[in-house]
C-alpha cells in the first residue's frame, strides 16, 4: 500500500469529485490470481462523489418519489443536509 497515494480531483465539466489512487513508483501485484503492473504516476479511479445544487437535488429527489421536507445549509451554502419522506406531496422547500 505504500507504493499508493490517496489523490482527490474536482471535474468541473462533471460536477463532482473523483478519488484516485495514484502510483509512487513502478508497481506490480496480484488481485485474486491475474498480474498487474502500472508505471510511476499511473491512477486507479476508486469513487466520484457528485455535486448537485440544492435545486438539482430536490428535483433528484421527487423524481425518485421523495418529498423534501427541511433543509439546512452552511453559511456560505457550500454544503446541505435535506430532510425528505417517501411519497410525493406539493409542500416542501
Amino acid at each position: 500500500m505504500d507504493a499508493f497515494r490517496h489523490v482527490v480531483r474536482w471535474n468541473d465539466m462533471e460536477a463532482r469529485i473523483e478519488m484516485h489512487l495514484e502510483t509512487r513508483r513502478d508497481v506490480r501485484f496480484q488481485v485474486d490470481g491475474p498480474g498487474f503492473s502500472m508505471m510511476r504516476g499511473e491512477t486507479i479511479h476508486t469513487e466520484n462523489s457528485l455535486k448537485y445544487t440544492p435545486r438539482d437535488a430536490r428535483v433528484l429527489l421527487r423524481a425518485g418519489g421523495w418529498s423534501p421536507i427541511a433543509e439546512w445549509t452552511d453559511p456560505n451554502e457550500l454544503f446541505s443536509v435535506i430532510l425528505a419522506k417517501e411519497g410525493a406531496t406539493q409542500s416542501g422547500p
